[in-house]
């Protein structure tokens, strides 16, 4: 498990060096649905502190080229051959979306607790039960088709970053 400061260092250093003189940061969030993300209009990368959190060093370092890579290769470039080039290019190991032996965090964590809560209470028969299934099972639907997100994707502004210290 990597240390949030530890890894935040290891980032900025990473940015620093990579991108020297053009003021990217590094920002912390508590996203649940990806390890991290990259933001041009603000010159950030940004970690999701659940994710580094279980990541071992060594995959979250890859997380942080990964992110990286999309500010070297530039908006718009998304996962195409230039991105994955650039990627590899500065020591990233992974495929297109996560890290080799990363599991993608993704709602995971919600949705089995979704499933626990569900079989929970339905095993029981009552009323409660069967109207959490139909609530929990519309919900689970919508998460697995993208309109629902357990944490904000929209960051028109800096406000719903924690910054790490």
């Amino acid at each position: 498990m990597a240390d949030p400061m530890h890894v935040h260092r290891l980032a900025q250093m990473h940015l620093d060096r990579l991108l020297p003189g053009q003021g990217w940061t590094v920002r912390w969030d508590q996203a649940d649905n990806r390890a991290g993300a990259c933001y041009y209009q603000h010159r950030c990368i940004v970690l999701s502190e659940l994710a580094m959190t279980q990541y071992s060093l060594v995959d979250a370092e890859q997380v942080i080229f990964h992110e990286i890579a999309h500010a070297l290769a530039g908006a718009g470039t998304g996962h195409g051959k230039r991105w994955l080039e650039t990627a590899q290019s500065i020591g990233y190991t992974g495929d297109k979306y996560a890290p080799k032996g990363v599991a993608s965090m993704g709602t995971g964590i919600l949705r089995a607790w979704v499933i626990l809560f569900i079989g929970a209470l339905s095993f029981f028969g009552n009323p409660i039960g069967w109207a959490a299934l139909v609530g929990f099972g519309v919900l689970g639907i919508m998460m697995l088709v993208g309109e629902f997100r357990p944490t904000s994707q929209k960051y028109d502004g800096l406000e719903d970053f924690v910054e790490a210290a």
